[in-house]
């Protein structure tokens, strides 16, 4: 799959996600949230967060209410 099907992909489920989820979520929590997944999904080792950086993410600082 090409740099741009993926990323074009990765829109679409963004989409979908900000959308369907009734206000939960805003588009900034999720495109931060799909910005870590898709570094934690980068073929190359050397170029992948270790899991210590990624749990050190903003992302898993969050309260319930999507807050830091």
């Amino acid at each position: 799959m090409s740099h741009a099907t993926a990323g074009a992909k990765w829109d679409h489920k963004l989409e979908r996600f900000t959308k369907g989820s009734e206000g939960k979520h805003t588009e900034v929590d999720v495109n931060e949230l799909f910005a870590l997944l898709r570094s934690m999904l980068i073929i190359d080792p050397t170029r992948r967060p270790s899991a210590e950086e990624v749990l050190k993410h903003p992302w898993f600082s969050r309260d319930e209410t999507g807050l830091s």
